[in-house]
Formats: C-alpha cells, structure tokens, sequence
C-alpha cells in the first residue's frame, strides 16, 4: 500500500512504503514530475534527513520501549518541525546525553525529547497534522495515537 509522495526538498520526494514484517521502512527518492531533476547536493540533504529520522526513531524506540512502528509515526512529524528548539532536541535523540544535559542527568535529552513530543502532537492535533500532513492511512493515525498516549504516561 503505497502512500502519496511526501515533499522534503526542492525537486526531491521521498515515497514511503509500508511497512515490513520485521519493521522496517523501505524509502525511495523519485524527482518530483513538476520540478527540475534533484541535484546531487538536493540528494544528499533528503539522504541526511532520512538518517536524522532514523536516528530519533530509534531513540524514540530504546528510550521509550515503543515498537519500531511506533516510533518511526511519531518521528515523522518531529523531524520535519522546523523550530529551533526542536532540531535541538533531534540532535540530542542523535547524539547522546552529551548534547543536552548532564552527567548528573543523562537522560535529560529523553525527557525534553518527550515533553516536545506531548507539547507538539497533543492528541487533539494528532489526526489532522499526520492525516493531512503526512497522508497516513487511518491505520497509521492509530499507531501514531498509540505511539502518543505511551509517550504521555
């Protein structure tokens, strides 16, 4: 079940594809129909982002015990924000305790990650922003909700 094409740079579309059995998530780049072809500099920066993705995905998946499913929904929108605090927060999900907090609290930079993440995607908010932001198919909103609600407690 293919969803739409999701924009993350000029000329450039991600195309996400469901997901596997073993959870994970198989991306392609196509070229927009509409824009000039993607230059390798467009290529490399939707390959960072796709790597910046995976990484809070995967945070979001040790730190809070989510499934991969899970935790890939609800980075998808969390890496796309563009605030300052928020890019902030996804380097520290990248890097380590090291790029925010302390050693008396190394786990300062997960707490943050999820307080963005409640303040973000309140479960109001949920549906619309990844239904119409990031085409989900109503599958996807409830692992998003799901995803959320274990965030919260």
């Amino acid at each position: 079940m293919m969803q739409q094409p999701l924009p993350i740079g000029p000329g450039v579309y991600v195309v996400r594809v469901e997901h596997a059995e073993d959870g994970t998530i198989t991306q392609r780049f196509t070229p927009c129909p509409d824009d000039p072809a993607p230059t390798l500099q467009d290529e490399l920066r939707a390959h960072r982002r796709v790597a910046t993705f995976r990484a809070v995905a995967d945070a979001l998946q040790d730190g809070l015990s989510l499934t991969r499913r899970e935790a890939s929904l609800a980075a998808v929108l969390y890496v796309n924000a563009p605030a300052a605090t928020d890019r902030q927060t996804i380097r520290a999900a990248v890097h380590g305790p090291r790029a925010i907090g302390s050693r008396e609290d190394p786990d300062c930079w997960l707490r943050q990650l999820m307080s963005r993440l409640r303040t973000k995607l309140g479960a109001g908010a949920v549906a619309t922003n990844y239904a119409e932001g990031y085409r989900l198919t109503p599958e996807g909103v409830e692992l998003c909700r799901m995803a959320l609600s274990r965030i919260a407690a």
